[in-house]
């Protein structure tokens, strides 16, 4: 799974390879709700679990990756 941002915005995606046909796809798995300030990073805390935002106004907000809640920011 990938995380893209930019702006307000941050979508995932899964990257999906592979290495016998050696296709590469990029699948949409869902966009997260508009922040109110402007990603500035994404970090994956765990493969499985959390997700961690950095927002312009040093705040971090928190997903549940498994059930994409939202946990601040």
């Amino acid at each position: 799974m990938i995380a893209v941002f930019g702006e307000k915005n941050a979508k995932l995606f899964y990257l999906r390879a592979d290495a016998e046909s050696l296709q590469v796809r990029l699948e949409f798995v869902n966009q997260l709700p508009r922040f109110e300030h402007w990603v500035m990073d994404v970090k994956f805390l765990n493969p499985d679990g959390y997700l961690a935002l950095g927002l312009s106004d040093n705040s971090v907000a928190f997903l549940d990756v498994a059930g994409l809640t939202l946990m601040g920011g």
